[in-house]
């Protein structure tokens, strides 16, 4: 994955280059250098960075269901993941 996907895939899902950034451990300079590719990711720290994202993306996922259950309002589905109404 580039960075440039890395920031697409954290723009869909409606997560804040800080909240991505606090959650893998790095500073929200650096990741936008690694999105916007101003400065290589060190081997790995992308791959690092990804899974962080993905752990987000599906407890947003699971957070929207779980208020669209009871009836609370709730933004679209994350990038597919799950089904609100």
């Amino acid at each position: 994955m580039t960075g440039y996907e890395l920031k697409s895939r954290r723009q869909a899902a409606g997560i804040s280059g800080c909240t991505l950034a606090r959650k893998a451990g790095t500073s929200r300079t650096r990741l936008g250098d690694f999105e916007r590719g101003d400065r290589p990711a060190p081997a790995g720290e992308i791959d690092r960075i990804a899974a962080v994202l993905d752990d987000l993306i599906e407890t947003k996922a699971a957070l929207q269901e779980y208020a669209a259950g009871r009836g609370w309002p709730v933004e679209a589905p994350v990038m597919g993941v799950g089904v609100l109404q």
